[in-house]
């Protein structure tokens, strides 16, 4: 038989994984709970994570290779602050340089998006990122660039991943949600709205 000081020690076990079974439980409706209300029913992510990452799996590794590639191009040219060197005096060589890399040109968007088509909400982005190539080949507007860069940003970091990483814009309809998701998307599309000629929302 046990002893009194087993008995008690054996209690003190027990009530030790008790309170951590209840804690863990408490997390995880805290949890349930917060998203349900961050995300309210008109702002729920169009694709789910499953469904997200299920129509991603099924993209070609050219394909996720091209938007890595997109997203590194935009890094290197617009990082850090570089995105200044594209307004004011002296910027005619950066806006060479970088409609030399096809980055402003619209066909790629066109062709990404025949490549996305299993992934909801990424043919609007790339007519997006298409709208602005060409607002910012013809007007050379920085804004232009630094949005371009948001969306692929999110395309690479948060729309292809398993888990999101870096820093979330709220850029694209493919991974959108909430109040974050509204003020990225408004933001875009009140700048072509502002911004495009006839020829870009064609």
């Amino acid at each position: 038989m046990l002893n009194l000081r087993s008995k008690k020690s054996v209690i003190i076990i027990l009530l030790g994984t008790l309170a951590v079974c209840s804690l863990v439980y408490l997390w995880n409706v805290l949890f349930i709970v917060a998203n349900t209300e961050y995300y309210k029913a008109e702002d729920k992510p169009l694709n789910n994570r499953g469904e997200r990452l299920t129509a991603v799996m099924k993209l070609d590794l050219q394909t996720l290779e091209e938007i890595a590639w997109i997203h590194g191009a935009f890094n290197d040219r617009l990082g850090y602050g570089r995105w200044a060197h594209f307004s004011g005096e002296g910027k005619a060589p950066y806006w060479e340089e970088i409609k030399s890399t096809g980055l402003l040109n619209p066909d790629k968007y066109d062709k990404l998006a025949q490549q996305l088509t299993g992934l909801d909400g990424a043919e609007t982005d790339m007519s997006r990122l298409k709208e602005l190539a060409i607002i910012a080949d013809g007007k050379q507007d920085a804004d232009a660039l630094r949005y371009m860069h948001r969306i692929i940003h999110d395309l690479d970091y948060w729309v292809c991943a398993d888990e999101g990483r870096g820093e979330f814009w709220g850029a694209t309809e493919s991974f959108n949600g909430g109040d974050q998701y509204k003020d990225g998307i408004q933001r875009i599309v009140r700048y072509i709205e502002e911004n495009a000629g006839p020829s870009a929302l064609e």
